[in-house]
């Protein structure tokens, strides 16, 4: 599928973000310069908001995201969209009617080992990274490491 690149003007624009991953960090950090009002729908506790982010990054780049009037909804779920709104129920099981311009699926990955385990009769065959635990880019990099030298 081809993506057409356009411009829209974000500014005042109520723009939700469906995740609390890294990847919903990611995308709100993208959006909120220009103008956008970003609220995360995150189906996980605050606490796990921006999980995946390197320490460091994520000391910056959390604080950067409220500072510059990012909301987050932890623990509460999607449950439709519709013409300019979308329904949530949040965590004390209330549905919540929120405005909205822009959607963003930013829904956290699950682990994919199916290529690996069609090819490890024939190969000697490793899972790393986000096919073996997707947002933790220190055991990406600890498990690329110790495979390459144990090869």
């Amino acid at each position: 599928m081809s993506y057409f690149p356009f411009f829209v003007d974000l500014q005042d624009a109520p723009a939700l973000i469906v995740g609390g991953g890294t990847v919903a960090l990611r995308k709100a950090e993208k959006l909120l310069p220009y103008g956008a009002e970003v609220t995360v729908i995150a189906p996980e506790p605050a606490e796990a908001f921006g999980t995946g982010q390197a320490m460091m990054l994520n000391a910056f780049v959390k604080p950067a995201f409220f500072a510059a009037g990012g909301r987050l909804m932890p623990e509460c779920t999607l449950k439709s969209v519709g013409d300019g709104e979308i329904v949530v129920a949040n965590s004390f099981g209330m549905d919540v009617a929120l405005a909205c311009d822009c959607v963003v699926d930013a829904s956290t990955m699950s682990p994919n080992t199916a290529l690996a385990d069609e090819l490890s009769g024939e190969f000697d065959v490793h899972v790393i990274g986000d096919a073996a635990e997707p947002l933790s880019i220190q055991n990406a990099i600890t498990t690329g490491n110790l495979t390459a030298r144990n090869c």
